[in-house]
């Protein structure tokens, strides 16, 4: 129980996607309206954070939590939302479940390699679609990613997924 309540709290914080007062924020790509930038707190707690600005969609990685979190300013959600979420991009898809939540914002902890599938699905698509609950669909654009991605696998420390040598 302890050991939620942590995880919980380190996620609310991570999923604002803004740097606290003492961390420095480094932008590391950006196309269309994808962004992959780093927050660091004195070397300490690196935060590589991959965010698409319109659908208020981010992809996070911190002290080994792969996590993404979407968003809405109209959004007034109770405590403790449950049910899945369905990620499809083109023909793939996948269901993820809502780790916790605050009044505009649904948090996803998910497995590293789940997040890889994400991308290596986003690298070969065009619009990613987010299916919550009861409301309509919501498409997400992949237009300009692929650079974002690659900064974002590079700041966690992995290499390039989908590359092509012929670029």
């Amino acid at each position: 129980m302890k050991a939620t309540v942590l995880i919980a709290m380190l996620v609310i914080g991570l999923a604002s996607g803004y740097a606290q007062a003492n961390e420095q924020i480094t932008h590391l790509a950006n196309s269309g309206d994808w962004r992959a930038f780093f927050t660091d707190n004195d070397g300490k707690n690196r935060r590589c954070i991959l965010m698409e600005e319109t659908a208020f969609l981010s992809f996070q990685y911190q002290r080994h939590i792969a996590m993404m979190s979407m968003g809405d300013k109209d959004w007034s959600l109770p405590k403790y939302v449950t049910g899945p979420v369905i990620i499809s991009i083109e023909k793939w898809s996948t269901s993820l479940k809502i780790t916790t939540n605050d009044d505009t914002h649904l948090i996803f902890i998910m497995d590293w390699d789940v997040l890889l599938k994400i991308f290596d699905a986003m690298a070969n698509g065009s619009t990613m679609t987010v299916n919550l609950g009861h409301s309509a669909p919501r498409p997400v654009s992949l237009d300009g990613s692929k650079e974002p991605i690659r900064a974002f696998l590079k700041c966690v420390g992995l290499p390039d997924i989908g590359s092509n040598p012929f670029e």
